[in-house]
């Protein structure tokens, strides 16, 4: 099984903001293109005061899914974050493989 996690840390006063941009968008937007069983968990454990952390996970059909998805296909959710949040939302993404 290949996951595709984004973890987040994510600023107080944008945190209910993001929330729904995940939830209405960001989820529905990964699975449109071909993710599946999006997980959105709360990481309990503070890395920074003011701070709310997040795991954002999906199902990959295979490692060259996702090679092919970051180079073809991948919105810019980079630039998207920056606009929407600035820099109240960071996030950085791995590849997993269970093994």
């Amino acid at each position: 099984m290949i996951i595709f996690n984004t973890t987040y840390a994510v600023h107080e006063s944008v945190d209910e903001a993001w929330l729904k941009h995940a939830k209405t968008i960001l989820i529905p937007d990964m699975v449109d293109d071909g993710f599946s069983c999006p997980l959105l968990m709360k990481i309990d454990h503070v890395v920074e005061k003011g701070y709310n952390n997040y795991a954002l996970q999906f199902h990959a059909p295979d490692k060259e899914f996702i090679e092919q998805w970051k180079n073809e296909g991948q919105p810019d959710y980079t630039e998207e974050h920056r606009r929407l949040f600035g820099e109240k939302v960071l996030f950085f993404s791995t590849v997993m493989e269970e093994i």
